[in-house]
């Protein structure tokens, strides 16, 4: 069955495109078929808030269907009767919805600039193309490679947005999907396209149009593409998964359970050659993650994972001194709880770090190479000067209403163990797990004392305080408990406490002035004074090294004494609510096995492999990333020449072992002048001394990833908290129920 869609909302959308020139069609009027549509409801995203200053399109055309990506416990008969009750919060979560799944905030423009710095290496609108083929250029072929959009699940992770499909090649060569309900979506959830408005035809067409577009990046595209945080934050819905992961419904997808199947380092780093050491490195990044500092680089190499949020309304705040002297009330935003300037600040550091902004930012730093001191972002530099800024801060408080609405995702009945055994685990819980993972706590538990491991009441006391709160008095679970917990009291714990890999704790990115950034890192006036100053305690840890005394491995292969510099060496705690959703686990997703599967059975067969290994920490194998073929590194540029000019390394050698070094600084220049370069016959391997003389330069010189965290284990500090083999069972249990 055909449908006319000439009167509908769509179809004066794609009239509107047709005559601008962005859409190549004969007729006025669009034929699609009612399975395209599937019956959706679709409401627009334009506003006063939404009209994008530079490119008008995405903000004018940008649709979501009314009754899907709502936050989770807030379904369309809640929403229709807010919206009678509380017109005013019914529109605000509606407009927060549209910023945080659809609004680029120009972030096209940072990806533009970086097509162009990286001479398309990095090119987002041909990730977007599906011709199943490779591109190839003189200057180095094969230079980016393309997949149909059937094999973006598998390749890359994104979610393809419903209602869309592949479409012909247009008059420009590329090949875009065609989402007929939304005539500027790219194709995938939070990935959107534009109109360049620097684009000439005449100039595309003299210079040899797509081919010669390949040969130069300089030229200006038909298109320009930017990203949402929808993007990474939008998933399969855990309780309503999709039969085929790569072609999920709307029903199938939630905005805020975060994209655990995400291989953002494959998005950056498929166009590189595989025998390259960056590819190594990007392509060795675990799903689900993020390398925040990725483009704004410290050098490290450490993506964490996207969270899942929920029950934001039960977060902690925390009185910390401010920059400028004064306190604050604020939450701790991120892995390290950087973000500590307030939460709405918070959000708009995230979308200048996706490519809000870009002409500001950029010239703050050197992006992807790191070879010049960072300089701080002024707040008020944007404030003046970027077109986005002054409107996305007037929608955070609407994303900040969305986002805080929904809740967390309940494991279906049927998937539940014995009450009995859940039960045992719900006071295993309140012994072991509590303490950190709620964000109710007791009167007089006190701030956690660096020098003693402990608090001002004991590791008894508190869980005491946690068995009259988490069971009730006929020792059930307690259902009170579980209302509006965030399940984490968001304090930053010292990392050498928690044993786990030190590599994100020691980012640099939010902290003040050093040797080698003299006016302070980036995202300085996005953190407070008191995250800038809070000193780890011990100020050095020894960090073990896997190869040390192992056969083959060089003498020089030794453990590491690492000294944290302020504002360094903490994390926050994570919440766990619906954990059986979210393995593998810990901040860079290493503890655990990734099976790519979003179904009931798939995410409980991960959660299950990776619970057990948290708790019974002794069958945990090591995860050091390593290189998988024999791989080199050329760093022709002066800056690097001086001490660097390539790197040989053998299959089997551990990426961080060079990843983590830092090229500007002067310590590491000084001792790299003794280290002589391996050549293609000569490559570095374990039993190199050089290797580990690279290793010890590193900022984070920690090879393990899934280390740490053994809480509830027989290898826990706290003899309390220790947990017999049965109730470690029982616990894992009543997490399945969080």
């Amino acid at each position: 069955m055909k449908i006319s869609r000439s009167s509908s909302a769509s179809t004066i959308l794609l009239l509107a495109l047709t005559a601008s020139g962005f859409v190549a069609c004969s007729t006025a009027e669009e034929e699609t078929t009612e399975d395209e549509l599937g019956g959706i409801e679709f409401v627009s995203c334009q506003d006063e808030f939404h009209k994008a200053p530079l490119y008008p399109d995405n903000g004018k055309y940008a649709v979501l269907p009314k009754n899907a990506l709502l936050p989770n416990g807030l379904d369309a008969a809640a929403l229709d009767r807010m919206k009678t009750e509380n017109p005013a919060k019914y529109e605000s979560i509606m407009r927060g919805r549209c910023t945080w799944i659809q609004d680029t905030a120009g972030t096209e423009r940072l990806y533009r600039a970086l097509t162009i710095k990286t001479e398309g290496v990095f090119d987002i609108l041909l990730t977007m193309d599906t011709n199943p083929r490779k591109y190839e250029s003189s200057k180095k072929a094969n230079k980016f490679k393309t997949m149909s959009r059937d094999q973006r699940w598998g390749a890359i992770g994104v979610m393809n947005e419903p209602g869309c499909r592949e479409g012909d090649v247009d008059q420009y060569g590329l090949k875009l999907d065609v989402c007929p309900h939304d005539p500027m979506s790219a194709g995938v959830v939070g990935i959107r396209k534009m109109r360049n408005p620097n684009f000439n035809a005449q100039v595309w067409k003299d210079k040899g149009g797509l081919a010669g577009y390949i040969e130069d990046r300089t030229i200006e595209p038909p298109y320009l593409i930017g990203a949402t945080c929808g993007s990474c934050h939008v998933s399969h819905n855990p309780n309503n998964p999709p039969a085929d992961p790569k072609a999920p419904k709307w029903e199938n997808l939630d905005a805020h359970i975060g994209n655990q199947y995400i291989h953002e380092g494959a998005f950056f780093g498929i166009n590189i050659a595989e025998d390259d050491l960056r590819s190594q490195v990007m392509l060795s990044q675990q799903r689900g993650t993020s390398d925040t500092s990725r483009i704004a680089t410290d050098h490290i190499n450490n993506p964490n994972t996207i969270n899942a949020i929920f029950n934001l309304g039960g977060r902690a705040t925390f009185s910390e001194v401010q920059n400028d002297g004064s306190t604050a009330t604020v939450h701790h935003v991120l892995k390290d709880g950087a973000d500590s300037v307030g939460i709405e600040l918070a959000m708009m550091r995230v979308h200048t770090n996706i490519g809000m902004c870009s002409e500001q930012w950029l010239p703050r730093h050197d992006a992807l190479l790191g070879k010049k001191p960072q300089a701080p972002l002024s707040i008020a530099e944007m404030q003046a000067n970027c077109p986005e800024f002054p409107g996305m801060r007037k929608k955070m408080a609407d994303q900040a209403a969305f986002l805080s609405q929904s809740k967390p995702f309940k494991l279906p009945a049927q998937y539940l163990g014995d009450p009995a055994k859940i039960a045992s685990g719900a006071k295993a819980f309140a012994k072991a797990c509590a303490t950190c993972h709620s964000s109710i706590q007791p009167e007089g538990k006190g701030a956690f004392d660096q020098t003693t491991g402990g608090w001002t009441m004991t590791d008894e006391q508190i869980g005491q305080f946690f068995l009259s709160k988490v069971v009730d008095a006929s020792g059930k679970p307690d259902p009170k408990f579980l209302e509006n917990n965030y399940l984490a009291d968001d304090v930053r714990y010292p990392v050498g406490y928690l044993g786990t890999n030190i590599a994100r704790a020691v980012a640099t990115n939010a902290l003040g002035p050093d040797d080698t950034n003299p006016e302070g890192h980036i995202w300085a006036e996005y953190s407070s004074s008191t995250y800038k100053n809070q000193q780890h305690f011990p100020q050095k840890i020894t960090i073990k090294n896997p190869y040390a005394g192992q056969a083959g491995a060089a003498s020089s292969a030794k453990d590491v004494e690492h000294t944290f510099r302020p504002g360094t060496g903490f994390y926050r705690t994570p919440p766990l609510t619906s954990i059986w959703t979210s393995a593998p686990f810990l901040h860079n997703n290493s503890l655990g096995k990734y099976n790519g599967d979003p179904s009931f059975n798939g995410r409980l067969d991960a959660f299950k492999d990776a619970v057990t290994q948290l708790l019974f920490p002794a069958t945990r194998q090591n995860v050091v990333k390593l290189t998988d073929r024999d791989s080199k590194l050329e760093l022709t540029d002066a800056a690097y020449n001086i001490f660097l000019p390539s790197l040989h390394i053998k299959k089997g050698t551990p990426i961080n072992s060079f990843a983590h070094t830092d090229p500007r600084s002067k310590v590491t220049q000084a001792k790299m002048g003794a280290i002589t370069v391996a050549s293609e016959l000569d490559r570095l391997d374990v039993g190199d001394d050089r290797t580990w003389k690279m290793f010890e330069l590193g900022g984070a010189p920690d090879l393990v990833e899934n280390r740490g965290h053994v809480f509830g284990s027989e290898q826990d500090p706290s003899t309390y908290r220790r947990l017999s083999d049965v109730e470690r069972q029982d616990l894992i249990e009543y997490l399945k129920t969080l």
